[in-house]
């Protein structure tokens, strides 16, 4: 990622920057898509968020069939899928009345976490652990207090926080 040039940040974006590239296409949130539109011409803008799970190999295929890279998409999906089948056989074995109870709020808004079935509750009951904030309510993104979350005392605190260029996380499950 190094090597490619930035267009901004998350949160920002440089349309000067994006216009002198000239990209065939964007991937952006709903959100800022009539504005990427409006402001890069001659760049078409697909919508996809990554952030649905259960949409996630649908919305990878559609960019690997607007890119051209079906056969890489499918290599990544097959190691994407061991992946997921080992933290599986993990995870099943756990006790489910020893879950870690795990807290995890957005990036971009401190004390705002997802209630059942959203990204954040599916990836933390994935890897084995209970959201305290899974009971709030269906999917959505939910303002909780200081006092709740101390009350509800979490054993562990997922608080990410955006830097101002986005950064390649990896890890390995072994």
């Amino acid at each position: 990622m190094e090597e490619k040039p930035e267009v901004g940040t998350y949160l920002e974006f440089d349309y000067e920057r994006m216009v002198e590239l000239k990209p065939d296409l964007i991937i952006a949130s709903a959100k800022v898509a009539n504005d990427l539109e409006a402001k890069v011409p001659g760049a078409k803008v697909a919508v996809l968020r990554f952030v649905n799970q259960s949409l996630f190999e649908k919305e990878l295929k559609t960019i690997a069939e607007i890119t051209g890279c079906k056969e890489r998409c499918e290599e990544y999906l097959a190691w994407r899928q061991d992946k997921l089948d080992l933290l599986k056989t993990k995870v099943d074995g756990l006790d489910p009345e020893a879950e870690t109870r795990v807290y995890c709020e957005w990036a971009e808004w401190p004390l705002h976490s997802g209630g059942k079935g959203s990204p954040k509750d599916l990836t933390i009951s994935q890897a084995g652990g209970k959201s305290i904030a899974g009971d709030l309510g269906p999917d959505g993104q939910y303002e909780i207090s200081p006092e709740w979350l101390r009350t509800l005392r979490p054993y562990s605190s997922i608080t990410p926080r955006m830097p101002t260029t986005i950064q390649q996380l990896s890890f390995s499950i072994t």
